[in-house]
């Protein structure tokens, strides 16, 4: 929210600005996530076994009535996105500072745990 604000209140109209942190692996996010679960990281298999599963994780889903694990354009994502993430911009334009991905990671997930049923 305070970065939307300096946007308007700092920004030149016309820019757009990424409020990002740096680009991380899903091998990194879940083994954070896994620290403050503590629970065992779930292994990761490579892209093109994710891709040979979509079938049966699509089956499981219609047959369970639960929505996918994974979808084909969720795994298209994660192979062709940019890694190549900056908020420099911002930082510099907008006086935007981002918190470290493991104070977002334990705060998010305390929010979670906080307002849905996870534990």
């Amino acid at each position: 929210t305070e970065a939307a604000l300096q946007s308007i209140q700092k920004g030149n109209i016309g820019e757009r600005y990424l409020l990002s942190g740096n680009w991380k692996s899903i091998r990194e996010l879940a083994r954070e996530i896994g620290k403050h679960s503590k629970r065992k990281t779930p292994i990761q298999i490579p892209g093109i076994i994710a891709k040979i599963g979509l079938p049966f994780i699509y089956l499981v889903s219609k047959l369970t009535g639960t929505q996918a694990l994974y979808t084909r354009e969720s795994l298209k994502i994660l192979v062709t996105s940019n890694k190549q993430v900056s908020s420099n911009k911002a930082q510099n334009e907008l006086e935007y500072t981002t918190k470290s991905f493991e104070e977002t990671i334990h705060d998010t997930y305390m929010w979670f745990k906080t307002n849905t049923s996870i534990q």
